[in-house]
């Protein structure tokens, strides 16, 4: 009987370690990665608070080197301040070792660092490889960390601070990510604000080309007829436009005395009489001297 119930307890055993094991690495986002596991181990372990520290460098926090921060805890109401140095004699009862444990009462308990509570029960610190450590906290008294038990969590751990490797590799990736498109919105934003500033230009130069060309063609042309198809011309070249007519009146004859078009489609341009302009739109604009749209 007695080797029957042992062998049943080892199985109790690793089936847990196994339940325990499944629970590490479900999640890349680093707070969600140290919930899942860490309210599992808990939870089935008996433990009453946990929490994670991990180097200020190692998140990428220049202002932290040095120094420890808490990235979770659980409970949170039992959780202090947010960071420590790395120089606490709690850590540096660690030196080579992956683990140790003590009673409250052995050890200088600050409570912001290891959770708010009364100075009894018991006390496991594991490191996380080189990125922080993992506390653990048991108040009840008499329940201490057995060196069986810290055997078995050991290697719990060792996987845990690996899949937190791969949370911080993922965190850093995120933040290049959004550093990438922040700078590469910032250089489209230029490269828009440049080519805006170059078309502008090349815009205010050809209009400075046209009006150069007609102030010359003016210069150099003797018949108004001549001058007059020289500036449609130059205009439709300017705006663009397909078709631009110019028409100059004689009102107190009723004629037209020139009927200049331009562009592409000057060929498509219908020549009117004088009382037909003058009842329609063009002449509604010269009677009210303002600009019409049509």
């Amino acid at each position: 009987m007695p080797d029957r119930a042992a062998a049943s307890d080892a199985l109790r055993g690793i089936l847990l370690l196994y339940e325990l094991s499944l629970a590490i690495g479900q999640s890349l986002d680093l707070e969600t990665n140290c919930d899942i596991f860490l309210r599992k181990l808990t939870a089935r372990k008996g433990i009453d608070y946990a929490s994670v520290w991990l180097r200020g460098e190692r998140l990428g926090t220049p202002a932290a080197q040095g120094e420890l921060q808490r990235v979770y805890a659980h409970p949170r109401f039992r959780a202090g301040a947010d960071g420590l140095p790395l120089t606490h004699p709690l850590f540096q009862q660690m030196d080579s070792r992956s683990f140790f444990t003590a009673a409250a009462h052995q050890v200088d308990l600050t409570e912001w660092l290891v959770g708010r509570g009364m100075n009894v029960g018991a006390l496991a610190v594991f490191a996380l490889e080189d990125i922080g450590y993992l506390l653990l906290r048991r108040y009840k008294v008499g329940a201490e960390f057995t060196q069986l038990e810290l055997n078995q969590l050991r290697d719990l751990v060792r996987n845990f601070a690996v899949s937190l490797a791969g949370s911080l590799a993922h965190r850093r990736t995120l933040h290049e990510i959004e550093e990438r498109r922040a700078a590469e919105a910032a250089l489209e934003c230029s490269e828009q604000r440049y080519r805006q500033a170059y078309e502008q230009t090349q815009a205010a130069l050809a209009d400075t080309q046209a009006l150069y060309e007609v102030t010359r063609s003016i210069s150099s042309i003797g018949r108004i007829e001549d001058i007059l198809q020289t500036v449609v011309a130059s205009v439709a070249v300017v705006l663009p436009a397909d078709r631009v007519t110019l028409i100059t009146f004689d009102l107190a004859e009723a004629r037209i005395e020139h009927f200049i078009a331009g562009g592409a489609g000057r060929e498509y341009v219908v020549e009117s009489t004088f009382a037909e302009l003058y009842d329609g739109l063009t002449g509604w604009a010269i009677q009210h001297r303002q600009l019409a749209v049509s």
